[in-house]
């Protein structure tokens, strides 16, 4: 899949993947209606490395607070024209990519810069299976 099309919970999995996170993953759940959603999860771990961790919500294409520091760090430049948000990663080689908005186009040029223009197009083994379903929904249970 290009870098370029990621977006919701896959882009931020690949923003996890980046920024060395442990575990990531993208949780989906069938709601009770029908719907489904996703997002994308990582274990935190609050006192210690080797304690047991919980699992994180991390959205850094939607969340300024996670986002942001990401753009300032990789002094990714933001522009607008139109609809369309445009990102440039300044450190060579040069990256430029589009989003709908500032957050998306930071976000995919910053998956660029640390994969390349293309991540593996089949979900990573932890993206799907019943199992990690039905972990999910037990956990949203408690």
């Amino acid at each position: 899949m290009k870098a370029a099309e990621l977006h919701g919970a896959l882009l931020d999995y690949w923003v996890a993947r980046a920024e060395h996170l442990e575990k990531p993953e993208v949780a989906h759940i069938v709601t009770a209606s029908g719907e489904q959603r996703e997002w994308c999860q990582y274990i935190h771990h609050y006192y210690a490395p080797d304690d047991d961790g919980w699992w994180t919500d991390y959205r850094p294409s939607t969340d300024w607070s996670q986002g942001g520091p990401i753009i300032e760090r990789e002094c990714i430049e933001l522009s607008k024209q139109g609809e369309v948000w445009h990102a440039r990663k300044l450190h060579p080689p040069e990256i430029k990519s589009d989003g709908s908005t500032m957050l998306e186009a930071a976000m995919r040029a910053y998956v660029t810069s640390r994969f390349g223009a293309a991540v593996p197009d089949a979900e990573p083994a932890e993206l799907s299976g019943m199992e990690e379903q039905q972990r999910v929904l037990n956990r949203l249970r408690l």
